[in-house]
């Protein structure tokens, strides 16, 4: 080893603290602080202390999210596929978000702002895609849709507040709004999504997917849009419109948003960036009116204060380079190349599945016959190396259908559709 490489071994150790260097003398063994190890038992039974204070809280018990191994082949909406991801574009984009300029404008504790440079991408080239025109003051980031959604139910929920939810639909968002105490209403839906109706009117606050229902991927006509609109104007309710993998879609197939419709200023919009990008990246958005957007960043400086700022000027750089657009027409092509793989698999092979699916969406939601029970199915396929999501969980009522099963192709590879779904018709006609 060259004297060079072991004097720069030296310096690292001492500044990490392992060695203390003194002047015209030499390196020593530094003293590092450690905890003495405990020696008394604890005093009391720790279930006892904690048994009186842990509430139990009004949250469904999430599916058991079996980790992905070896030659498993999986149908659950992970959202990520590493193939599709564009690494060298995003590790580029990175490496300049991290340059000396860069980190003097993110680096700062910034709770009263969200990156200048992401809004402006949001506003010029993400938005417009939903025909929505947003100044910078109604525009806020957040930690994924996750952190929206949570931050809507704690500003808009209550004891006396009915917040209304489609069913089926995301059941986090049903579990927060239950947190603040609120009256839980059921929205029916059909194959062309939520229906606008008696249910809706009773409702104070009411959370539609009309880009694509979730999950049922079912896309609402205009004029239900409209009507939908119509109500909660009369009645007077808050519609927060929640977007599924719309950014899929081609311009000229995405019908008009609520918010981009909305003449009232009634209408909150949640979104996220194309959710096969990275769902770790963790980076969501509301759009509001300026005094909603105030009260939620202040919301979320009780939380956690603000979005890294280093991902947020990074997705900001990827976006102005080109790199999203180029990254959602990829997608778009390799999920339709997915989904006709799988649909033909399932005219084949198991054709007593009714399934829904509308373009642009990376998942199936299926029918079952009556009498199959979709969480049972689900175990029986983990057994067999397949991994698949229930349809009971996306259900919030006592009246909870079982016969249903969510499929998928986010992260599977084409090679294992055949092979997914022939395992699939076994366990069926077993």
């Amino acid at each position: 080893m060259g004297r060079n490489n072991v004097l720069r071994a030296l310096s690292m150790l001492v500044d990490q603290g392992y060695l203390l260097a003194k002047p015209r003398s030499g390196f020593y063994v530094a003293e590092v602080a450690t905890q003495s190890p405990r020696l008394l038992a604890p005093t009391k039974n720790v279930e006892t202390i904690w048994q009186s204070r842990l509430p139990t809280l009004p949250i469904a018990k999430a599916q058991n999210r079996t980790p992905y191994i070896g030659d498993q082949i999986t149908f659950r909406g992970s959202g990520f596929d590493i193939q599709l991801f564009p690494a060298n574009a995003w590790r580029d984009c990175e490496r300049e978000a991290m340059s000396l300029t860069q980190i003097s404008d993110w680096g700062r504790d910034n709770i009263e702002a969200d990156d200048p440079r992401l809004i402006s991408q949001l506003r010029t080239q993400i938005l417009p895609s939903h025909g929505i025109w947003a100044k910078p003051e109604e525009i806020l980031i957040t930690l994924g849709g996750q952190g929206a959604r949570y931050l809507l139910a704690r500003l808009l929920g209550g004891p006396d507040i009915y917040f209304g939810f489609e069913e089926p639909c995301l059941p986090d968002f049903v579990d927060v709004a239950r947190l603040t105490g609120s009256k839980i209403v059921s929205i029916p839906t059909d194959r062309e999504g939520a229906i606008p109706g008696p249910e809706l009117d009773s409702c104070d606050v009411a959370v539609l997917t009309p880009g694509h229902q979730f999950p049922t991927t079912a896309v609402m006509p205009l004029q239900r849009r409209h009507d939908a609109l119509t109500r909660a104007e009369r009645r007077d309710c808050v519609l927060i419109e929640d977007t599924f993998e719309t950014d899929l879609l081609a311009g000229s197939e995405k019908l008009p948003t609520l918010k981009s419709i909305d003449r009232s200023g009634r209408v909150i919009f949640i979104g996220t960036l194309c959710r096969q990008m990275a769902p770790g990246l963790r980076i969501g958005y509301v759009v509001a009116d300026p005094r909603v957007i105030e009260k939620l960043r202040q919301l979320q400086r009780l939380v956690h204060r603000h979005t890294p700022g280093n991902t947020q000027r990074a997705l900001a750089i990827f976006i102005e380079r080109g790199h999203y657009r180029s990254f959602v027409r990829k997608v778009r092509l390799e999920l339709e190349q997915r989904g006709n793989l799988l649909k033909r698999a399932l005219a084949d092979h198991a054709p007593e599945i009714y399934v829904s699916h509308q373009d642009g969406t990376s998942s199936f939601w299926c029918e079952l016959p009556p009498s199959r029970d979709g969480t049972q199915l689900a175990e029986m396929a983990k057994e067999a190396g397949l991994l698949m999501e229930a349809g009971q969980g996306f259900f919030h009522t006592a009246t909870a259908l079982r016969n249903y099963l969510r499929l998928s192709i986010a992260s599977i590879q084409d090679g294992q559709i055949l092979d997914g779904v022939r395992r699939l018709s076994r366990i069926l006609q077993a």
